[in-house]
């Protein structure tokens, strides 16, 4: 699958602005020696505003479509999970709502962790990469070619510590919880003793 690098210049009174996407062709398994990897451009600036409107409609129904794609394997409600995900996306995006901060990066949960998928926290765990990085990288593959992915050993190691990581401290909670519960109830029956009527 070809790699994509988007490009985004500030225009200038000296500059035009450069609007691109690169795709670079991936190499081969067995290419030969030399093998350069053919790159194609798509400037933004060559097409009409009805297609910039259709491409920009597209694009976000992909990046809110992509923000509760990890939903299923987050280990929260799916459907909070998905919910709040879409919520963050289509507030992060609405620059003006957040005083003109034009920001592109993953959203992020109340606690501040990023709202993705186990498969994209082990993907870019693995690969050295950033989670936008890797959430697009995945996001941009079918069901099988993720399913694949997950299967390679590194990623599944990954996948499985992350998991391990997540129950424990989803048991460290439980316990904390429980243990205040029992404590809370330890001092209700001992103000009910210290009320009860004096039987004479």
């Amino acid at each position: 699958m070809p790699a994509k690098k988007s490009v985004f210049t500030p225009a200038t009174e000296t500059a035009a602005a450069v609007r691109q996407v690169l795709f670079t062709m991936d190499k081969p398994t067995n290419a030969p020696e030399g093998f350069v990897p053919e790159v194609f451009t798509f400037d933004l600036t060559k097409i009409s505003a009805e297609m910039l409107e259709r491409l920009a409609l597209h694009g976000a129904s992909q990046k809110i479509g992509d923000s509760y794609a990890g939903a299923k394997d987050s280990g929260e409600d799916p459907l909070a999970y998905a919910k709040a995900a879409i919520q963050d996306t289509i507030k992060q995006l609405y620059s003006k709502e957040n005083g003109g901060n034009d920001t592109w990066s993953v959203a992020r949960s109340g606690s501040g962790a990023p709202r993705t998928s186990i498969l994209i926290q082990a993907y870019a765990q693995v690969k050295g990469v950033s989670i936008e990085d890797a959430q697009e990288t995945i996001g941009a593959l079918n069901d099988d070619e993720k399913k694949v992915v997950a299967g390679t050993k590194k990623v599944a190691a990954a996948m499985a510590q992350i998991r391990a990581e997540a129950a424990a401290a989803k048991a460290r909670k439980l316990a904390a919880e429980a243990a205040k519960e029992d404590e809370e109830g330890g001092e209700e029956e001992a103000t009910e003793e210290n009320t009860a009527p004096v039987q004479a």
